[in-house]
């Protein structure tokens, strides 16, 4: 089982439970920006620069987003149990909004599945909405 802790500058210092290691990585992979860093640069994983990318193209967008988040987590969590899915729904003419569904699984270290899935709402390059869905309940 991969164990890398997660660094924080919360008072959590490291975080080793997979269940908050996932958090702060999800709040990390939405804040982050792409050039933040100098050391990293072009390593940094960061939904604002997929966003920016392939924010009009809802298809490409999951994508991108599915093949990011299974590369960026597989480094913290275990890979055998890191389940990543990542689709797009038709967008709307009407509107212009389009939505990405986010789905990962993974096991917490008691051996439980647990599931986490997101319900992005995009417009153009925006995100506009998030719906958060853990084990069936929001």
């Amino acid at each position: 089982m991969n164990n890398n802790p997660v660094p924080t500058l919360s008072s959590s210092g490291w975080v080793y439970s997979v269940s908050h290691k996932l958090q702060f990585l999800l709040s990390y992979f939405y804040e982050s920006l792409y050039s933040q860093s100098q050391l990293y640069y072009t390593n940094i994983t960061s939904m604002s620069y997929l966003l920016y990318h392939y924010g009009t193209d809802p298809y490409k967008l999951a994508s991108e987003v599915e093949t990011s988040l299974k590369n960026y987590l597989s480094r913290y969590l275990n890979n055998n149990s890191l389940v990543v899915e990542c689709t797009a729904n038709s967008a709307s003419t009407s509107t212009g909004v389009s939505s990405i569904n986010m789905y990962i699984q993974f096991t917490n270290e008691n051996g439980k599945i647990v599931t986490l899935s997101n319900l992005l709402n995009v417009s153009g390059n925006k995100i506009t909405s998030v719906v958060n869905t853990v084990n069936g309940t929001n």
